[in-house]
């Protein structure tokens, strides 16, 4: 009797154990039609900025992508994304392309601590250097920002490297004015408390921060033309003649000749070749989508997607522009 409950017992335990073999088989076979999401984190600048919303803009197409999960975050802007990516920390980011070249060699911020691996994947957002100050601070030229308090950006941002390339192009440095290294946000809240007598901001305009003192002040651009403008673009190969339009900015009386740069998004030399391939492939697919997130994105095509891009590019987008015949 025994021996035969041992072995109803035994075949009961088979059926079952089979039974869950079946189901854990119906579930594999489910399973392997999806595709596993690698999930993209994207540095990209304070909310205040112009790198955010495009970044989310960004983020929603390539996450149409098969196998991509996409998400943009905000950040101290390109030193951070670039020290960020380089570690694996975030696996997308925007900088200046002026950054990616001091990366690479190992100067300015990254004084003894050269980083090799990053790696550009498309050039978009050009951006206006932009100095606001009242209408009334007798604030005309950049040698009256001397002795003058000065919103250079944050620590470690690309716009603090850029005020100091500016600065020093004529001759300037710290040791001329009062800097104050403050965000986007920071900046718009010390001026305003008049604790600024400029703002500083490598940004695509209109952006918010201009938008927002202008909404309480009269302000104005200081103009960086002429001979001025000439020092810095011979000095500094990647910045090239722009203006601050009427266009953009409602309260101008006319346009305001300054700089322009371009804004690199990158990802780090280890990410997959695939992923990185699909992600590009995402963001001109969907390129109606990404120019309407911004007034800057409109000029961002395929043509213009590799112009001032100063570092080496990831195989994935080689691999995405030379099926487009960009390469």
């Amino acid at each position: 009797m025994l021996k035969r409950i041992t072995s109803f017992l035994l075949i009961i335990a088979l059926i079952f154990a089979f039974a869950g073999c079946g189901n854990e088989e119906t579930s594999s076979g489910d399973n392997s039609t999806e595709v596993q999401k690698v999930n993209l984190i994207m540095g990209t600048g304070g909310v205040s900025g112009t790198w955010y919303p495009v970044g989310g803009a960004l983020c929603g197409v390539m996450s149409k992508a098969p196998g991509i999960n996409a998400s943009a975050q905000t950040s101290a802007a390109g030193v951070e994304n670039i020290r960020l990516v380089s570690s694996g920390e975030r696996q997308l980011g925007m900088a200046m392309p002026s950054l990616g070249v001091y990366a690479r060699d190992g100067v300015e911020a990254f004084e003894g601590d050269p980083i090799d691996n990053i790696r550009g994947i498309a050039m978009m957002i050009p951006m206006e250097a932009t100095i606001v100050v009242r209408s009334d601070s007798g604030i005309v030229t950049l040698e009256d920002l001397k002795g003058k308090s000065i919103g250079t950006g944050a620590p470690g941002s690309g716009d603090e490297v850029a005020i100091r390339e500016i600065l020093t192009a004529v001759g300037m440095s710290y040791d001329d004015v009062d800097e104050k290294m403050l965000s986007f946000a920071e900046q718009t809240t010390a001026f305003k408390d008049r604790q600024l007598d400029a703002m500083f901001l490598l940004t695509a305009s209109p952006t918010a921060a201009v938008m927002d003192v202008a909404s309480q002040a009269d302000v104005s651009f200081v103009e960086i033309s002429g001979d001025v403008r000439k020092a810095i673009l011979d000095r500094y190969s990647y910045y090239y003649e722009s203006k601050l339009t009427q266009a953009a900015y409602g309260f101008l009386d006319r346009d305001v000749e300054t700089i322009g740069i371009g804004t690199m998004l990158f990802t780090s030399a280890e990410m997959d070749d695939e992923t990185i391939y699909q992600a590009t492939k995402a963001m001109f697919d969907n390129l109606e989508t990404v120019q309407a997130a911004h007034a800057t994105m409109k000029s961002f095509t395929l043509d213009t997607a590799l112009n001032g891009m100063a570092i080496d590019l990831h195989p994935g987008a080689i691999r995405f522009y030379e099926e487009a015949g960009i390469l």
